[in-house]
């Protein structure tokens, strides 16, 4: 018998069509653990910028790893599953497909065939982090301004 691989889309957990969210937090979450989730397809961007840990996962079919700062986009549509997250520090940013600019998702789509995690820099690191943070704090108070709004 012939299985389908399920697609997630990101309107399921998200009303704004972004997540900004920890890697330790998307991993102990019960609601939507990224281990959790076996193969699947998602109708969204996800950028991940692991700071520390060891990640394993597949993508494609193919076994990708990334230690110690690395960064990584999945594409919309792409098959793939959490394998390992040993230690994982950094961020996790979901992004619906719409938010991103046509030539900016042409770019992806087009030119960027076999993506691997890259290596950063300490320095880059640094700059990655602060500005997670910022994109974190800004989409939470984004979140609870519109949920406050829709509460009134």
């Amino acid at each position: 018998m012939r299985q389908t691989i399920p697609t997630y889309d990101l309107s399921t957990i998200s009303d704004h069509g972004f997540i900004v969210e920890r890697i330790t937090d998307r991993i102990n979450s019960s609601e939507d653990n990224l281990l959790d989730k076996g193969i699947h397809r998602d109708s969204h961007y996800i950028f991940t910028f692991l700071q520390t840990g060891h990640v394993k996962m597949m993508v494609d079919f193919k076994i990708i790893e990334a230690k110690n700062g690395h960064i990584y986009c999945v594409l919309p549509g792409q098959v793939h599953q959490g394998l390992l997250m040993n230690n994982a520090c950094g961020w996790f940013i979901a992004l619906n497909v719409d938010l991103v600019p046509d030539f900016v998702r042409s770019a992806f789509e087009e030119y960027l065939v076999d993506i691997m995690p890259l290596p950063v820099s300490n320095s880059e690191s640094e700059k990655f982090n602060k500005l997670a943070q910022v994109l974190f704090e800004s989409c939470t108070k984004e979140m609870m301004a519109t949920k406050k709004i829709s509460l009134s």
